[in-house]
């Protein structure tokens, strides 16, 4: 029995239907993750500025203590996309890109995966998510920071944050 071939036109419709039904499936995805993750706010106090411009409040600034209980000590470092080393991939799976307030922890950690992180440093808190997993321990950190979280910082790149003192807990929602 000869098989029947499509027309072009009806190859081009089912095409066209094909592509309809994955864009909409890629833009899902986009507004789930998006809805998922906290968006970066603008930083209006911008403690890194005063770094520069007044180097004696920003002394003052760094020797700021958060309240509460439950604060640990330590080093974040930033990256990105850039120096991610699997570009946009995550342990979370969820993408990292420069505008949703995530970090890193260190492998041994990563039972802390999706949990919610707030992040003190020279007198500004932010929250973020935890999303990545990194081999920060060896190096003696323990956040790295993601764009949007060091930006929320007043850094405007991961050289202009390098290494820094901070202070941070976990939040139970």
């Amino acid at each position: 029995m000869p098989t029947r071939r499509k027309s072009a036109a009806a190859i081009r419709s089912q095409q066209t239907r094909f592509l309809v039904f994955f864009g909409a499936i890629v833009a899902l995805v986009v507004l789930t993750v998006v809805a998922i993750l906290p968006a970066a706010k603008p930083a209006d106090d911008l403690p890194l500025c005063v770094e520069d411009q007044d180097p004696v409040q920003f002394q003052e600034l760094q020797q700021l203590r958060p309240e509460g209980d439950g604060w640990s000590e330590g080093l974040a470092s930033a990256y990105s996309l850039e120096t991610n080393d699997g570009w946009d991939e995550t342990a979370s799976g969820i993408p990292l890109n420069n505008y949703s307030l995530t970090v890193a922890v260190p492998q041994e950690n990563k039972d802390l995966l999706g949990c919610s992180i707030e992040i003190f440093y020279a007198g500004k808190t932010v929250e973020a998510k935890v999303t990545d997993t990194g081999a920060l321990a060896p190096l003696g950190r323990a956040l790295d920071l993601s764009p949007a979280t060091w930006r929320a910082f007043g850094a405007t790149s991961i050289s202009d944050w390098g290494v820094r003192g901070v202070f941070y807990r976990f939040v139970t929602e």
